[in-house]
């Protein structure tokens, strides 16, 4: 093993592990890992409902609108409260839950009795017997200072608290006050349940303290307020023992809810329209059975926009804060406790990941494993985050995560400063030849620059040549002809390079390129015809920058463009290689090059190129030619605009007229032939065949010989 690569492999897992480590112990992470929390439930709660025994009554919008004529606004007075316990006290219901707090009390104008609705909630709260109402715990740091740590009242303390607690020293929670039920109520009723929930930083309701503690007394929260009676209560640093239930808890005492996303409800109009016709004597066609609530845990709350009992939760932005009692005891009675995070195996994630991610990116050989080696980490940690919230187990996604990018990040820099720097140096050479898709697989390919092995290609490939170069270098000095070439050349590759193509060589003045390897494009006749008239338009711009430096040069070139098969690889000696092509394809390429001079045209492609086109391409037809050595007559065209350029529909009617024309000679219809030709522009290509066409009618065999034609040999 390398020392320097060991030593720096250290380097690099000590400084991402103290830096993601850092990063978690200040809650950078927080955040995030609480919106990843809130996706998770939302794809994995969504269609879990409640426990069958927990059922909840709700004050909705509908509610407060169908009972305003009989009720008024809202609040509503505190006897329809004794009516809906005078109905579920038919139904025989296990407990009855007020998420409402009835602090003050009203009093009789004529007496210092309570007043009339005040008693009826009383009296109902009573005769129930299976009655919970709401308290608050506060902690008020700047108003209300003579009130703060005002004891429990003693009947409170005597009827209330629980007696059988052990807790660990140091559980203490801070809170200076309290809100009570008035006293008659809190007198009448069989248990009290704190309601009050705190949300995390970001406001979202996502956990609580099961049990409170308030000078020396304990008291539990309105979800587990039914099930704390006579058991004994244990409370530790990681969970909260009931009875044979364990509730797991962080090192604040913290519950995590498991968060269900169907509750069991009921609106609370459709019972009060249900006690109004039992109370008539109709108990035919109720909406709501009494004995539906038989031996249920039953939570009254508010679900209307105007009670403000709305609060975020990972299920929905506005979530019914009495769903937040009823989803405890749930989990408590379903056993479907969240187990919270444990800030040890985080840490102990980190730290695994950020060694698996660096050693693996750094010592595995394969680049394209370096590459998926973080992707597949990243994805292990997902699943088993997932994996283990099916099980209900919560872990801490983000500060992994972040151990995995990190590693990956400062790997890969490690290496691009290290064993990337001779790469680098191989690239950036390679990249002045050909294009950045060879490059690419230069370096993946260790052993490319010494195999002598080739393989067959379909490929295009297009030759280039400058018009008259010899003229201008003879009358030229050294150093202005190297000036020009450079300039020429880099516009060209430039071009060459856009279209993803190849650069074999520069052959003096000339220039060899070809598309289809070894990135493998199914339209590279199309790409190379692109470039090609491309390239006469580049050439253009540069006689004008040729002009700006002084060049008295008006530069002219010569395309041509052949597609088939031809042999590539690596030529050369052991020495010095080219990665290059050979064959007739290549040959018939070159010399479609030197046929621009006979034609006049700047670009001339071949039979197989312009059947392979599968853009809209306008091409004339020159001539048709017979390669020696072959038997196959062969045309070739010249192609003239690219869709969307300004010549592009008089290119097309050129194109008409020329083809016409020339199907009409091929045809033997001279005289309509050299007609249609001295319609076309002045050019090298109408007088060959207005020419040919003249000669062809002066030879009365002209027209008795059976369609013979010259024909182009090269």
């Amino acid at each position: 093993m390398n020392k320097r690569k060991f030593t720096g492999v250290i380097i690099l897992i000590t400084a991402v592990f103290l830096a993601v480590s850092l990063f978690y112990y200040f809650h950078f992470f927080r955040r995030l890992d609480h919106m990843v929390y809130d996706g998770a439930v939302k794809l994995t709660r969504l269609k879990e409902t409640t426990a069958d025994k927990v059922v909840v009554i709700l004050i909705e919008e509908a509610s407060l609108e169908a009972l305003n004529p009989i009720l008024g606004r809202w609040p509503w007075p505190r006897a329809i409260y004794s009516d809906l316990l005078d109905f579920l006290s038919m139904g025989e219901p296990e407990a009855v839950l007020f998420d409402i707090l009835f602090t003050e009390n009203q009093k009789d104008f004529n007496s210092d009795e309570l007043g009339h609705d005040d008693g009826q909630l009383v009296r109902a709260t009573q005769e129930a017997g299976n009655v919970f109402h709401s308290m608050q715990l506060l902690i008020d740091k700047e108003m209300n200072k003579w009130l703060h740590n005002r004891p429990l009242p003693r009947d409170f303390i005597e009827k209330f608290p629980l007696n059988d607690v052990q807790a660990y020293s140091g559980y203490k929670h801070g809170y200076t006050n309290y809100c009570l039920p008035f006293k008659e109520l809190y007198s009448a009723s069989y248990g009290i349940g704190i309601v009050e929930f705190l949300a995390d930083p970001d406001g979202v309701f996502r956990r609580t303290k099961p049990l409170r503690e308030y000078g020396g007394e304990f008291l539990p929260v309105m979800g587990i307020a039914p099930f704390v009676d006579d058991r004994r209560v244990e409370i530790e640093k990681s969970k909260i023992s009931i009875g044979e239930k364990h509730i797991p808890v962080d090192k604040k005492g913290n519950y995590i809810l498991n968060f269900y996303g169907k509750y069991n409800t009921y609106s609370i109009s459709g019972i009060f329209a249900s006690l109004q016709k039992i109370m008539q004597g109709d108990i035919e066609d109720i909406i709501v059975d009494p004995m539906e609530f038989k031996d249920k845990i039953v939570f009254i709350g508010a679900s209307a926009v105007g009670v403000e009992d709305l609060k975020p939760t990972p299920i929905a932005t506005r979530t019914p804060g009495v769903f937040l009692h009823a989803t405890l005891a749930s989990n408590f009675l379903l056993d479907d406790f969240l187990v919270a995070p444990d800030w040890k195996i985080t840490l102990l994630a980190i730290f695994l990941f950020t060694i698996l991610c660096i050693a693996g990116i750094i010592y595995i050989q394969r680049f394209w494993l370096k590459i998926v080696f973080p992707f597949g980490a990243l994805s292990l940690w997902i699943a088993f985050f997932f994996f283990r919230l099916n099980h209900n187990v919560l872990y801490e996604l983000v500060p992994p995560l972040a151990a995995i990018i990190f590693s990956g990040m400062l790997s890969f820099g490690y290496l691009v400063a290290t064993e990337g720097r001779e790469k680098l140096r191989v690239k950036r050479m390679f990249s002045q030849y050909v294009s950045p898709e060879v490059v690419a697989e230069l370096m993946k390919n260790t052993d490319f620059s010494v195999t002598d092995k080739g393989r067959k290609e379909d490929l295009t490939i297009l030759f280039m040549d400058i018009r008259n170069f010899t003229s201008f270098s003879d009358s030229t000095s050294p150093e202005r002809v190297v000036e020009m070439l450079n300039l020429f050349f880099s516009s060209m590759s430039k071009v060459i390079f856009s279209s993803q193509g190849t650069i074999d060589k520069f052959i003096g003045d000339a220039i060899m390129a070809f598309w289809g390897a070894p990135l493998k494009l199914a339209d590279h006749p199309d790409r190379a015809v692109e470039t090609a008239i491309n390239m006469i338009r580049e050439v253009g711009l540069l006689n004008a920058k040729f002009k700006e430096r002084g060049f008295d040069l008006d530069l002219r070139v010569g395309v041509g463009i052949n597609s088939g098969e031809a042999i590539l690889g690596n030529i050369g000696s052991e020495s010095k290689l080219n990665y290059t092509i050979v064959g007739d394809t290549v040959n018939l390429s070159s010399r479609l090059e030197g046929l621009t001079k006979t034609y006049g045209c700047q670009v001339i492609i071949s039979e197989s190129t312009y059947k392979r086109l599968q853009r809209d391409i306008p091409c004339r037809v020159i001539d048709e030619l017979q390669v020696r050595g072959r038997h196959e007559i062969t045309k070739i065209y010249e192609p003239l605009s690219l869709k969307g350029a300004g010549n592009f529909e008089r290119a097309r009617e050129l194109c008409d007229l020329t083809n016409r024309a020339f199907d009409l000679y091929h045809k033997g219809d001279y005289q309509s032939a050299q007609e249609i030709y001295s319609m076309i522009e002045d050019g090298k290509l109408k007088d060959i065949f207005i020419k040919r066409c003249k000669g062809k009618l002066k030879d009365n065999r002209g027209k008795l010989k059976e369609n013979r034609r010259e024909m182009v040999h090269i």
